[in-house]
């Protein structure tokens, strides 16, 4: 994972699509909270393998954004 200056960051692994789908949504919005409270930063969701994800909220993301990327 490159270098995203992360605030906070949720580590997902995926067990299947239902709670993948659940976990994802439940940890975006953790950390759009966060970037909310700190009013800087946006969310950045990065796929790391088939079933392994991060959420973070990242200065690199504009704030009030939500980003995707896939590092496998």
């Amino acid at each position: 994972m490159t270098n995203t200056n992360a605030q906070v960051v949720l580590e997902i692994t995926a067990i299947d699509r239902e709670t993948l789908e659940r976990d994802l949504n439940r940890a975006e919005l953790l950390a759009r909270q966060e970037a909310m409270r700190e009013r800087k930063g946006g969310v950045l969701i990065t796929r790391h393998t088939q079933r392994d994800f991060t959420v973070a909220v990242c200065e690199s993301v504009p704030f009030g954004l939500t980003r995707e990327l896939s590092s496998w």
